[in-house]
C-alpha cells in the first residue's frame, strides 16, 4: 500500500536541516522538475525538490545557492530513507562524481564521469565501496539525433548496449544483448511508458518470439516465428493476451527472390495473398 505522500512531504519539511540556501530559483527547478518527471512534483522553498518516482517511491533532491545539483534521498515504500547519492563537480562546474551511501550512511560506491570531446565518447565508471570497477558506461550522440549506449565490464567485454531515438512524437529505448541480438524495447510518449516489447531467440539464433505488453505491464500479445531450412521464416502465429490465434502470416520463396505470404484467420481462411520482390517490395495483392 503506498505510503501518504503529502503528509511524509509535511513531517519531512519539518526535520530539514540540511542547510540549502533560499536563494535557489525555484521556478527554474520547479520547471526542470516537472520537464522531467512524469509523476507529481513538489517542492520546498529551501532548495529542495521532492518528486514522485514510476514506483511511486519519493525522491528528494537538493540544490544549492546557485541551483547546482548536491544531493538525492531515495526513500522506500515505507517512507525510510533507502539511499543517498552525494555529486561531486570540479573548478568549472562539471560533475565528476556521484558518491553512493546505504541508509545508514555506509560508503557503497561510486560514479565517475569522462568525456572524450574527440571522439564524442561519455564514460560513466562504476565502482564498488573498494574501488573495484563493476561496469563501464559508454555513450554517444549520433548524427541523427539518436544516443547510442554500450556497458562493459571491468576488462571491456561488452554486457548489453542500447539505442534512444525519437520517432513519430515516441522515444523508442531498444535493448540489446552482449552479440547484438534486440532482447527488448520501450516504447514512451511524453514521458509515460506505453508498451514494451520482449525478444527472445532459439537456438540457432533466430527470433523466436516476441511479447508485447501495455503500460501496466499487462500482456497484449504474443508473435511467434519458425523457419523454413533455410533459415527463412516461414510462419509467423499472431495470439492474443488469452493464448488464442488471432491471425496466422504462411509465406514461401521463389527461385527469383520473390516472396509470397498468405494472411490467415483463426480458422484457416485466406484474408489476402501478398507478393514480395526479392527487396522486400511490394508487387502484388490479392
Amino acid at each position: 500500500m503506498p505510503f501518504d505522500i503529502q503528509n511524509f512531504i509535511s513531517n519531512l519539511i519539518k526535520q530539514e536541516k540540511s542547510g540549502a540556501k533560499n536563494s535557489v530559483d525555484i521556478n527554474t527547478l520547479l520547471q526542470q522538475a516537472i520537464s522531467s518527471q512524469t509523476q507529481p512534483s513538489y517542492i520546498q522553498t529551501s532548495g529542495t525538490i521532492f518528486t514522485v518516482n514510476s514506483q511511486n517511491n519519493m525522491v528528494q533532491t537538493l540544490y544549492d545557492s546557485d541551483g547546482t545539483r548536491t544531493e538525492t534521498r531515495s526513500y522506500d515504500q515505507n517512507g525510510e530513507l533507502d539511499r543517498v547519492i552525494k555529486d561531486v563537480y570540479d573548478d568549472y562546474g562539471t560533475l565528476k562524481e556521484r558518491l553512493i551511501y546505504d541508509e545508514d550512511g555506509k560508503y557503497t560506491g561510486k560514479m565517475s564521469f569522462e568525456s572524450d570531446p574527440l571522439t564524442g565518447v561519455n564514460k560513466t565508471i562504476s565502482t564498488d565501496a573498494y574501488g573495484n570497477i563493476t561496469d563501464i558506461l559508454e555513450s554517444k550522440q549520433n548524427p541523427d539525433g539518436s544516443k547510442s549506449s554500450i556497458t562493459r565490464d571491468a576488462y571491456g567485454n561488452i554486457l548489453s548496449a542500447s539505442k534512444l531515438e525519437e520517432r513519430n512524437g515516441k522515444t523508442i529505448m531498444t535493448i540489446f544483448d552482449s552479440s547484438g541480438k534486440r532482447t527488448g524495447r520501450q516504447i514512451s510518449r511524453n514521458g509515460e511508458v506505453v508498451q514494451t516489447i520482449n525478444y527472445s531467440y532459439n537456438q540457432a539464433g533466430k527470433l523466436d518470439k516476441s511479447v508485447y505488453r501495455d503500460s501496466e505491464g499487462e500482456l497484449q500479445r504474443t508473435l511467434y516465428f519458425s523457419y523454413n531450412s533455410d533459415g527463412q521464416i516461414e510462419k509467423t502465429t499472431h495470439r492474443d493476451a488469452f493464448g488464442r490465434t488471432v491471425e496466422v502470416l504462411e509465406s514461401t520463396y521463389n527461385a527469383d527472390g520473390t516472396r509470397t505470404t498468405v494472411r490467415k484467420n483463426a480458422e484457416g481462411e485466406i484474408l489476402e495473398t501478398t507478393t514480395f520482390d526479392k527487396y522486400g517490395n511490394q508487387l502484388e495483392e490479392i
